[in-house]
């Protein structure tokens, strides 16, 4: 097999079990290569030839990602790749999967039959911290102190650590409000750091498929307690990114042995195509 002319391009972990019945009808891969399975062991590694040229998360190249990992992990258990992984060849890929093949088979046990559901609810105003000096009159009053008269730059630092304070208790509210209705929908629940400063939480749920419905009610349920001025988003499902640990160090100097894998399906696509 000839894929040390382009390595391999990473999509995910399976089991060698269950890998042919999961790539059955699969998409194509990056650039519309075949995608096909490095078998060692109990394990497999989905893959494709990897691109040709610079790599770029370009919305093609995801969705094409995107588009593999959901077909794989409808058909059985499999852990999603994070976008732009590639390992340097077969072999060096199935030393990989044998060297930490208790982890994954781990790791595959926990989300096997599990999606990944994404909730964010976020302040639903023009202004947040004008939203906070309405509410709150700890801060209004800091804030006609400094009106008052020339603000130093310490008092100026003192009222944005007083509006960051006043934001954290509310998070931590909101986070607690939230799990105490959803946790018993999801499986597991990871609270990801807030991205922006409207955001109140973000929190990925790993969700066993036949109890999506359920858990959409359990966030309607919980919408309920917020009023007006926040607003909830569920997004998904997707592979289960956020319960998923693939620290994968492959070495590049090395090709493997040839007689440790099994490959199924089929990789080879023509040079001449691929250019």
């Amino acid at each position: 097999m000839s894929d040390e002319l382009h390595g391999l391009y990473f999509y995910g972990i399976a089991r060698g079990a269950t890998v042919a019945e999961q790539l059955a009808g699969a998409p194509s891969g990056l650039d519309g290569r075949p995608v096909f399975a490095v078998v060692a062991g109990a394990l497999a590694a989905i893959v494709s030839l990897a691109p040709d040229g610079r790599l770029r998360p370009q919305r093609r190249a995801l969705g094409a990602h995107q588009s593999v990992l959901k077909h794989i992990g409808a058909r059985g258990p499999a852990l999603p790749a994070s976008f732009g992984v590639i390992a340097p060849s077969s072999g060096g890929l199935a030393a990989v999967l044998r060297a930490n093949a208790d982890t994954l088979d781990e790791q595959l046990t926990e989300t096997a039959g599990c999606v990944e559901m994404g909730v964010k609810l976020r302040w639903d105003v023009d202004n947040v911290f004008a939203d906070f000096v309405d509410r709150y009159e700890v801060l209004r009053e800091a804030r006609v102190g400094i009106a008052e008269g020339a603000a130093s730059r310490d008092e100026l630092i003192e009222i944005g650590q007083l509006f960051e304070r006043l934001q954290g208790t509310e998070r931590d509210e909101a986070l607690a409000a939230v799990r105490g209705t959803i946790d018993t929908a999801a499986r597991r629940v990871v609270a990801n750091p807030p991205r922006s400063e409207n955001e109140v939480l973000n929190i990925a749920c790993l969700v066993e498929r036949d109890r999506e419905d359920g858990f959409d009610a359990a966030v309607q349920r919980a919408a309920e307690s917020f009023d007006e001025r926040f607003a909830f988003e569920i997004s998904g499902p997707w592979p289960p990114f956020n319960f998923v640990s693939l620290r994968l160090e492959f070495d590049h100097d090395a090709s493997g042995d040839e007689a440790a894998f099994e490959v199924i399906g089929e990789p080879h696509v023509e040079v001449s195509e691929a250019a």
